[in-house]
């Protein structure tokens, strides 16, 4: 599905290719996939332990495809609402076939099945009012139509060349940076995913102009490579945004190509749990068995120390390491233990939290030196009345935007939460949409702002000060790079 104005078409030599994208859910279609669903569902599971979220699933799947259809927002943000949607129903899907008791994939004991049924039914409602706010705020004549002229006038190897050398020299300021200046640090981080962009106009380039399909393949392997001998091994994004971007360029879904996309989505989930379940044990062999995030050993011993344990897997382990990437993947737990907690072990915030992301925001550090320092930890203890590990492991925990909405203002904050972040990411985006008028970066940046817009993950004051870093990095930009390194990137003309 090429996309551009509603993304349904595409011009190429003075004629109309229709995509796929759309037209291609029909509301009929989409009660038969639902019927479908939960059918397979109750045949398979022999059963259902939880009917009504099983079939809540199905449903709110099919109506993000839906509203995908009748929407105009780009396919990043449809791939980051199914990414908020795994987060909140894996769980119950995965129980509901295999029989395990959903207590069995959580991380702590205590939580009881009550808690994290409610936890899901307060997701979706959160998911739901972050996509309505998103759909209001976002440009509503879609975006400029993608030609092929357009496309034409890149280079691929200029563009691959620019994607390594950005990728490094981002990455490497961003560690230095991390030592030495921490306040560099988050704008780095946000400039760090304008590669994002670099990477989906290379993906236009290769499927339109039929080239070099190989230097995609390249690139995907050299992040996944550099990234299992990192520690905080950083592969996830590519192997998700990927796929997506290549996904959008298609001027038709057949099913030779869904079958393509069930095979890939089987493969990456094998890799997942292995990597789930060796990535424990790999990262003490990184860190030389010291409680830091830091790497001592070089590339060649970690990859044969990688390559020891995959020898020395066996299918419990590949099993174990499949429900600790659900479990991973599960994203509303502590949503669950906030609802245990409050208000039973204490009162609502009634707006507190809230009202300090803003502050904590608004507040620059040279103007309020004694402004505190983040604690994620420490804010998912008093949230969720469960010990988390903290700084002195040197890790955050954080308990997530939805958790955060809970405590202050009960349900009516999941859906005041999922409204005030839905309406200002799709304000972001739309300032962006307006500074650039170059269509194919407009798609382009749509996959670099896709951090942001799957991050019920984050907390409000981290999801707040990325969002306004993101705005200033891509604004500048947008202004003052993007015309340069735009023109570096066209074809020569002869």
């Amino acid at each position: 599905m090429l996309e551009g104005n509603g993304g349904d078409s595409m011009t190429m030599a003075g004629r109309r290719i229709s995509g796929p994208s759309r037209s291609a859910i029909s509301s009929l279609q989409a009660i038969l996939l639902t019927v479908f669903f939960v059918a397979v569902a109750y045949l398979l599971g022999d059963g259902l332990t939880y009917p009504l979220e099983v079939l809540a699933a199905a449903v709110s799947l099919v109506g993000i495809l839906v509203y995908y259809r009748r929407s105009h927002v780009p396919v990043a943000f449809l791939g980051a609402a199914m990414i908020n949607w795994l987060g909140i129903t894996v769980a119950f899907i995965y129980t509901s076939f295999s029989g395990v008791p959903i207590e069995d994939l959580l991380s702590r004991p205590g939580f009881t099945a009550s808690n994290i049924r409610l936890a899901f039914w307060y997701g979706l409602l959160g998911l739901t009012t972050y996509l309505i706010a998103l759909q209001i705020s976002i440009p509503k004549n879609g975006f400029p139509r993608v030609d092929s002229a357009l496309v034409g006038r890149y280079d691929a190897n200029k563009l691959a060349l620019t994607y390594v050398g950005f990728s490094i020299i981002t990455s490497v300021a961003f560690a230095w940076s991390r030592y030495t200046i921490p306040g560099l640090a988050q704008p780095l981080f946000a400039l760090a995913h304008l590669k994002w962009a670099i990477l989906s106009i290379l993906v236009y380039v290769l499927v339109v102009q039929r080239t070099s399909k190989w230097l995609l393949f390249l690139i995907v392997f050299g992040e996944v490579g550099l990234g299992l001998v990192s520690y905080f091994s950083e592969f996830k994004e590519v192997l998700i945004l990927t796929p997506l971007m290549y996904f959008a360029v298609l001027r038709r879904v057949t099913r030779r190509m869904i079958m393509v996309l069930v095979f890939a989505g089987a493969v990456l989930f094998s890799f997942g749990s292995f990597w789930s379940a060796v990535k424990g044990d790999y990262r003490v062999f990184l860190s030389g068995g010291a409680r830091a995030q830091i790497v001592v050993v070089d590339e060649t011993a970690a990859l044969r120390q990688l390559a020891k344990l995959a020898s020395e897997m066996d299918w419990e382990d590949f099993e174990r390491g499949g429900r600790a990437l659900l479990a991973r993947i599960f994203s509303i737990e502590y949503l669950s233990a906030t609802i245990r907690n409050i208000p039973a072990n204490r009162d609502h915030f009634y707006g507190e939290l809230l009202g300090e992301s803003f502050a904590h925001v608004l507040q620059p550090r040279f103007l309020f030196p004694d402004k505190p320092v983040i604690d994620e930890s420490l804010k998912t203890q008093r949230l969720t009345g469960i010990a988390v590990s903290g700084s002195r492991t040197g890790t955050q925990i954080g308990s997530g935007l939805l958790s955060e909405g809970y405590a202050d203002f009960g349900v009516a904050g999941v859906v005041v939460y999922g409204l005030i972040f839905g309406f200002l990411h799709g304000q972001i985006f739309r300032l962006l949409c307006y500074l650039v008028s170059n269509p194919l970066w407009v798609v382009g940046l749509s996959y670099s702002f896709f951090f942001l817009v799957q991050g019920f993950s984050m907390s409000a004051i981290k999801l707040i000060g990325n969002s306004v870093m993101f705005l200033a990095v891509f604004m500048l930009f947008s202004v003052f790079a993007l015309p340069h390194l735009n023109s570096i990137l066209l074809k020569q003309r002869r």
